[in-house]
């Protein structure tokens, strides 16, 4: 029995060996039928897209072409434009030393700069606190001048003033004595003290610790206008002083231009007029220093080219012409009035003397 399984057994292998070898060989003829077929419809597939493509690929070369020439072209215009601009130049390479000593470098630096901004910090600090040293003391200096007594007023001098009187010129002044010298304005001082048309000027002076001076610069009544039942008072600026009706012993200006009713005190005359008193005082100044001022007593004055001097004690009115030659012109007239004295007449001087003589025209 046993040996009958075992055949049985063997013999059941051997068909399903011979079964496997067939399905194997089933299996390989039906790869190589469908291999043939496959590379039969391969060729066939092929043949058919190579068709269709030949006829596709004609269009896409054209489009591949002209996008290639585009690109081209644009490559040109690139490498055209690199050309153009300028090259960039190749940064040198860093030497890690030379930095590491630049940046030493530059940290000294900046310590040496920080030590001189606190040099001048301390500087300006020494100097601020050397101002507001100097400020307190003048400050204190400022308190003890105001309330000490050693700069009260002990005394008050007034200088250079002959027709206005001192105590006159101390009661416009408004100065006290006793009263600190610094507390006096000397400014106010001066105009309360130039309210009085004869003072022109007044100067104001400290002299410390405790006197006050008042120089006065006065002005002088030099001459006198006619106008109608009185006289004006004015000095040599054409200043009129004063309107009266006495008549002071000045010289008498005639051919003035301001009209009479223009005549106010503490007014000028007319700026025409002003230039005729100019010549005037000129000739009165030469008169007085040859010592015949006090014989003229009228000057006319209505042409500037033919001035009168009227000497009135003598008789006689000098034609003098211009104002030129004044000296020689003068010293002529005192010599021809001595000559021609107890005669009444004119004397002519209005000629160029260094060539002609002068002339004498007795009075008939």
């Amino acid at each position: 029995m046993a040996k009958n399984t075992k055949n049985n057994l063997y013999d059941i292998e051997k068909e399903n060996k011979s079964k496997n070898t067939k399905s194997k060989k089933n299996i390989k003829n039906n790869k190589n039928v469908n291999k043939s077929v496959n590379k039969k419809e391969k060729t066939s597939f092929d043949n058919e897209i190579i068709i269709g493509v030949t006829n596709l690929t004609r269009e896409h070369i054209d489009e591949d072409n002209n996008k290639k020439k585009k690109k081209n072209v644009a490559k040109k215009k690139v490498k055209q434009n690199e050309k153009k601009q300028p090259k960039k130049q190749k940064q040198p390479k860093v030497n890690k030393k030379e930095v590491v000593e630049k940046v030493i470098l530059d940290e000294e630096v900046f310590l040496e700069q920080r030590k001189e901004e606190r040099k001048e910090k301390r500087k300006r600090n020494f100097k601020i606190a050397k101002i507001l040293m100097i400020l307190a003391l003048i400050i204190a200096t400022i308190l003890i001048i105001l309330f000490s007594p050693l700069f009260n007023i002990k005394e008050i001098e007034v200088k250079n003033n002959e027709l206005i009187s001192t105590e006159q010129i101390l009661n416009l002044s408004g100065i006290k004595k006793d009263v600190n010298t610094f507390k006096v304005n000397t400014g106010s001082v001066s105009n309360q003290i130039k309210e009085n048309l004869y003072i022109e000027d007044a100067e104001i002076i400290r002299e410390l610790p405790s006197k006050i001076v008042i120089n006065i610069k006065e002005r002088k009544p030099s001459f006198i206008i006619e106008y109608a039942n009185g006289y004006a008072t004015i000095d040599r600026t054409g200043f009129i002083l004063e309107l009266s009706e006495t008549k002071k012993e000045l010289p008498i200006i005639q051919g003035l231009e301001t009209v009479s009713d223009k005549f106010q005190v503490g007014k000028k005359l007319e700026k025409g007029d002003i230039n005729k008193i100019y010549i005037i005082s000129k000739i009165v100044d030469i008169a007085n220093s040859n010592d015949m001022g006090n014989l003229i007593t009228r000057i006319d004055i209505e042409n500037t080219k033919e001035i009168k001097l009227i000497i009135e004690s003598k008789e006689k009115t000098a034609y003098i012409g211009d104002d030129s030659n004044l000296n020689i012109k003068l010293l002529t007239i005192k010599q021809m009035i001595e000559k021609t004295e107890g005669l009444a007449g004119e004397i002519l001087v209005n000629i160029d003397l260094n060539s002609e003589y002068p002339v004498f025209r007795e009075r008939v």
